[in-house]
């Protein structure tokens, strides 16, 4: 049986396999198929395998509709970029998610930026463990209503003050580039 139906057959509502051994299966597989991650769009996209093709695809269309639909760049002429600015690198990230999700994210390599040139503060959203525990707890002492949300594209959402131009040649023309809104 080919790891991708096997992934099907360990979701699938019908199956009656206990679920603690499921669980284990699954969690199983899904490490197999994270030791042969795609290291590039071509990869991805070119798989070897004839049944992950259209897994990898489906992600990284669903990658690009999100940043198309929420706006997330320009594209425009290489000759139209400030004088100033430097084009950062792109790389995409492929992964493989607990349940067989297959994820694909484009990122901008803010490593090849310059501290003071190209930006001046960086800031991360993320809540640390320790106060993730505080506020679990706290929830839990003064038993409070909570709701926990995930906001799958919420990197999409932040407002830049600075111009930032990105090369991803799978996106855009080869004289152009994207500007980052």
């Amino acid at each position: 049986m080919h790891i991708l139906d096997y992934l099907e057959f360990l979701n699938d509502e019908r199956n009656v396999m206990p679920l603690e051994l499921c669980s284990e299966l699954l969690h199983a597989n899904i490490l197999t198929l994270k030791m042969n991650l795609p290291n590039n769009y071509h990869e991805a996209w070119n798989h070897l395998d004839p049944k992950f093709p259209q897994h990898w695809r489906m992600a990284l269309m669903k990658e690009l509709d999100s940043m198309i639909m929420r706006k997330v760049w320009q594209q425009i002429k290489e000759a139209r970029m400030a004088k100033n600015c430097r084009c950062i690198k792109s790389k995409w990230v492929f992964d493989i998610k607990r349940y067989g999700l297959f994820k694909v994210r484009l990122v901008a390599c803010g490593y090849s930026q310059v501290p003071g040139v190209d930006f001046t503060e960086s800031y991360a959203p993320v809540i640390s463990d320790i106060s993730w525990h505080i506020l679990i707890v706290a929830i839990l002492t003064w038993r409070l209503n909570a709701k926990i949300i995930d906001v799958e594209a919420a990197f999409l959402l932040g407002d830049l003050d600075q111009e930032i131009d990105m090369q991803c040649c799978e996106v855009h023309n080869e004289d152009e580039v994207l500007l980052l809104t």
